[in-house]
């Protein structure tokens, strides 16, 4: 295989890159089907490459795409080809003789190495691996890969990281993201917009989340696993000292902070949030402000707190989001995606949770109570599922569950509550937590609820361990 490669920039490429990108030229096609395809017909392939400087792709860009800019690669296909496939077969113009070999002209590859040295640094990469990949990219689209649809850019990005892996360049990145903040700041409605599903419970009251939750998030570029912690507050009782200690481990676990508050808040730091961001810094870990609840705040308003926090901190990087319109989610992923660490995924693609079936249905029961209680009685409620008996078909589906849930209290006086007069508010709550669980499961679900006093439950180990509130795995 030839790759020729003309630099007119030769103030940033030395010999060593150019030999490099040859070398990433070939082991881009060695392994695509076109490589089978032309070795059988005994034809080598040749592929060129020019090293451009800014003015030369623009000018490129304006002749052949219409657009006035500035482009780190372009890629100019000599033949048909549809996902390393020949779409149509050879004609002789594209054949050329070399002394006694022939060879086939796949096409023209154009690097930008000002630009690539311009964004390398987005990417945490040097300037000759930024080149690498580019040079990895542009072979995929002589080949006939693209990134135009879902499914095409899964496919491409899949087999450009592979490609990086076997050039010792890994491309994926994953790692965990902390979202912290003070209670009822919208955790919990921000992690459920970034998974595209519910794992976590919501309720007006304050400290709803009781333990870290993970949730995760996979595209072709990277895994992000999110971890929701509860809120941070002065723990009064055993269980609560278990909620901080779960915070403060997601904080020394995570690879990023992202640290919530509300984007109408008045333009003053309070303690929790110095505290947190002041051992993010001494942990060295990055820490993004996201501003949440933007569809109801002021943007005028923003302005003083974005300034405060960058000014005290150093901070640079605050995203506003409305986590319960979803708008700035995109924005939120792709800025966590910069600062995470190249790694392999941690789970599969289509893993969104650690919370198992049973996990949320305790949950989205003990969500019902605390929309229904009052405020003294729901941080006294756990719930235990008891029984999950499933139902399956001859092909194995899953039609039917049978749950049977303990809601535990502390008092006498509590479970006279929760099951109210008549037993109408155990059966209400029955009802409203059964159709959530119904969402999840997709099938019907036949729900028994029982209410059972454990006395001072919340700081008894052994009442904690019961309901796993003793220890979490982290890794």
């Amino acid at each position: 295989m030839i790759v020729q490669v003309n630099n007119q920039t030769t103030d940033l490429i030395d010999e060593n890159i150019e030999t490099a990108i040859k070398s990433a030229a070939i082991e881009a096609f060695t392994d695509s089907p076109l490589a089978e395809e032309l070795t059988t017909m005994s034809l080598k392939p040749k592929i060129s490459i020019l090293l451009a400087d800014s003015r030369e792709i623009k000018r490129l860009n304006r002749i052949f795409r219409n657009i006035d800019e500035v482009t780190d690669v372009l890629s100019f296909s000599a033949l048909s080809t549809d996902e390393g496939y020949l779409s149509e077969r050879l004609r002789s113009w594209h054949r050329e003789k070399v002394g006694e070999e022939e060879y086939v002209n796949l096409g023209d590859i154009v690097l930008c190495p000002a630009r690539a040295k311009d964004q390398a640094g987005d990417y945490n990469r040097c300037l000759k691996d930024e080149l690498l990949f580019l040079t990895v990219h542009g072979v995929l689209h002589l080949l006939g890969f693209d990134h135009e649809e879902p499914q095409a850019e899964k496919k491409m990005f899949t087999l450009q990281r592979k490609i990086m892996s076997r050039l010792n360049l890994p491309l994926f990145k994953a790692g965990y993201v902390a979202i912290m903040g003070r209670p009822n700041v919208g955790k919990s409605t921000l992690l459920n917009n970034l998974i595209g599903t519910k794992i976590a419970i919501i309720t007006p009251k304050p400290q709803t989340t009781q333990r870290m939750i993970r949730g995760v998030y996979s595209d072709s570029e990277a895994q992000l696993v999110f971890l929701d912690t509860p809120g941070i507050h002065q723990p009064t009782n055993k269980l609560g000292q278990f909620m901080l200690k779960e915070a403060t481990q997601a904080l020394l676990a995570a690879d990023v902070i992202c640290l919530l508050i509300e984007a109408g808040f008045k333009p003053v730091i309070k303690e929790l949030e110095h505290r947190i961001i002041t051992k993010a810094q001494e942990l060295a870990k990055p820490v993004i402000i996201v501003l949440n609840k933007t569809d109801v705040a002021k943007k005028e308003a923003m302005l003083p707190l974005i300034s405060l926090y960058s000014e005290t901190y150093n901070l640079s990087t605050f995203v506003p989001v409305s986590a319960r319109t979803g708008e700035g989610i995109n924005l939120l992923i792709e800025e966590i995606k910069t600062k995470l660490p190249i790694s392999e995924p941690f789970f599969e693609d289509y893993d969104y949770t650690d919370q198992t079936e049973k996990m949320l249905s305790a949950e989205f029961i003990r969500e019902a109570i605390l929309y229904r209680l009052e405020d003294e009685i729901p941080y006294g409620i756990a719930v235990v599922i008891e029984e999950f008996a499933e139902q399956v078909d001859d092909n194995g589906e899953r039609t039917r569950v049978q749950i049977s849930a303990a809601v535990l209290t502390e008092r006498d006086s509590h479970k006279r509550i929760l099951i109210g007069k008549g037993g109408n508010m155990i059966k209400n709550i029955g009802i409203s937590s059964r159709q959530e669980i119904e969402k999840m499961l997709d099938c019907p679900v036949d729900l028994f609820l029982f209410v059972k006093v454990r006395s001072d439950w919340r700081n008894k180990p052994h009442h904690l361990r019961e309901l796993h509130f003793d220890s979490t795995k982290y890794s």
